[in-house]
């Protein structure tokens, strides 16, 4: 009856250790049930936080809006929580309302994924989503602040969110809002916060949908310190194009423009030319997608040349190394505090400290330049080898050794990938651990190339001592390894790492989607365990597979 399913839910919610309870097929009415889902939401929330999580998952559990009614109550109570997961459950736009003004008097929490609701694709929705932003750039260091905002699904309503946030932010010094379907409504909100964010220096808008209109709006209302502005895949066309180089022409500040992908020819080129000549500080113009001609663009880049050189260049270039010369450089020469780099954060033994450290050294020595002018945090992936043949004492010079790196966040928008056609010329994916491993390939090749040189000079060596015996030195009648490779011939023909070696992947930033381990479940995360006590030349031993042969979710 009824009345007993009362009891049942007075006795969930004095209990609180339930989280799942079904009262099918039973005659319990519907706001019998809707207190038992508010109990059990209750039970589970607060079960996450003690276990210590951070994050709590509550998918595909047939939750409505009773659901949505403890969770804002909890939120209003300053439960620790960042993030729950909704999806695929039964909440409508009424629920999504009363999560929207729960947040207004909660700032900790800054994921909540309803995709997959009655509600998913609603204005309310969008709106919720801008506070989540909201509370994320609250949150994030100063180096994060470009990222943490992006990709979220605002559209214009959620725009409107964080614009009348930034209008109370003047100290905000970058803001990302790509990847977020936000239009013209979305862009004339943004465009009238923008006038008081004095701090403001980079702006990153790409892959929206702001128009000429949107995007002339965003350009007039700069901020005079801005120094980037990303616009880039915009659909501005040649419209869009001139109207913001007529916005920016007396901009006193900006030093980079991003205008990739926008349906670009020539007579919107023609303006941003005559924008740039008459600019002293834009010294990058990105124009990569567009219908622009190779004129134009040897024109922007000799603009763009002279306003980095500036007065007094032709003095300064005769004492800078010539390229190549960063190969050259000693580590002890290089004046940078690696280790500030990485302050606070230990790795799960000393030779993963120095797989990050060289990754970062030679990063710092070939792409010296690229590091000054880097917006935010820039993310690295290398690939290194180690050779356990040589001794600790020579660890830093010889055991260890980058041979391939990549550095960057960014793929080739939908639009422009289809466009490519199917010979596929274009490089779709560049971010880090894609470009790295690009890179090794190319090390790879290189190195059999070194075998194939080799082998010219030296004649067939069958029969010689020591050539066809099968002992050290014999590879079949192939010459030996060239001095310095990483591979050896085998008997087969083939090629393999030499005995010894050993291949690691480093990576600055967890890489995103299914590539990243989440701990499961919204659960807790598993603490990397601790070698410490191996020395600087000693990797950890392989972790457990987990339950079922699948691999580990461990984040050593």
């Amino acid at each position: 009856s009824d009345a007993a399913c009362l009891e049942v839910v007075a006795a969930v919610a004095n209990g609180g250790a339930l989280v799942e309870v079904s009262l099918a097929a039973n005659s319990a009415e519907a706001g019998t049930l809707a207190e038992l889902e508010r109990a059990l939401t209750t039970n589970a929330l607060r079960h996450c936080v003690a276990e210590g999580s951070q994050t709590c998952d509550l998918r595909s559990r047939g939750l409505g809006d009773a659901a949505t009614v403890a969770i804002a109550e909890l939120l209003q109570t300053g439960i620790g929580l960042t993030g729950i997961d909704l999806r695929g459950n039964c909440i409508t736009e009424a629920g999504a309302a009363a999560l929207h003004r729960a947040l207004a008097s909660h700032d900790g929490l800054v994921e909540l994924n309803l995709g997959g609701n009655a509600c998913a694709n609603s204005g309310v929705v969008r709106r919720l989503l801008g506070r989540l932003a909201v509370n994320a750039l609250r949150k994030a260091r100063p180096t994060d602040v470009v990222r943490v905002a992006g990709n979220r699904g605002l559209g214009d309503e959620g725009a409107e969110e964080v614009a009348a946030f930034l209008a109370s932010s003047p100290n905000l010094g970058s803001l990302g809002l790509q990847h977020n379907a936000i239009g013209i409504q979305g862009a004339l909100a943004l465009a009238a916060a923008l006038p008081r964010m004095d701090a403001l220096r980079e702006l990153m808008l790409y892959s929206n949908a702001l128009g000429a209109q949107g995007a002339a709006a965003i350009a007039r209302a700069l901020p005079p310190a801005l120094t980037a502005l990303d616009v880039g895949s915009n659909g501005l066309g040649d419209a869009g194009a001139a109207a913001v180089a007529e916005a920016l022409a007396g901009h006193g500040a900006l030093q980079e423009l991003h205008l990739d992908y926008n349906g670009i020819s020539i007579e919107g080129s023609t303006a941003l030319v005559q924008t740039l000549s008459g600019s002293s500080t834009l010294s990058s113009l990105w124009l990569h997608g567009n219908a622009v001609d190779d004129a134009t663009l040897l024109c922007v880049q000799s603009l763009a040349e002279r306003n980095r050189r500036g007065p007094g260049a032709e003095e300064a270039e005769e004492g800078r190394p010539q390229p190549g010369a960063a190969e050259e450089l000693d580590e002890e020469a290089l004046e940078v505090d690696v280790s500030a780099l990485t302050a606070g954060q230990t790795g799960t033994c000393r030779f993963a400290d120095r797989v990050a450290e060289l990754s970062m050294v030679e990063y710092l020595k070939r792409c010296s330049s690229h590091a000054l002018g880097a917006r935010g945090q820039i993310v690295l992936a290398a690939i290194l080898i180690h050779d356990a043949r040589c001794t600790a004492s020579a660890a830093s010079l010889e055991s260890l050794r980058v041979v391939s790196m990549g550095v960057g966040t960014k793929f080739m928008p939908r639009d422009a990938a289809l466009a490519d056609g199917p010979r596929r010329e274009r490089v779709r994916d560049s971010h880090a651990e894609i470009l790295a491993r690009r890179a090794f390939l190319r090390f790879l090749y290189s190195q059999l190339r070194d075998f194939d040189t080799a082998a010219d000079g030296v004649e067939d060596v069958e029969g010689v001592e020591g050539g066809g015996g099968g002992g050290p030195g014999s590879f079949g009648g192939r010459a030996p390894a060239p001095c310095g490779c990483v591979l050896e011939a085998t008997p087969e023909g083939r090629y393999c790492l030499h005995q010894g070696l050993t291949l690691h992947l480093y990576v600055s930033t967890a890489p995103c989607g299914w590539a990243s381990a989440t701990g499961g479940g919204g659960g807790k995360r598993a603490t990397p365990p601790s070698f410490r006590d191996l020395g600087p030349d000693e990797c950890p031993p392989p972790l457990p597979a987990a339950e079922g042969g699948g691999s580990s979710g461990s984040d050593g």
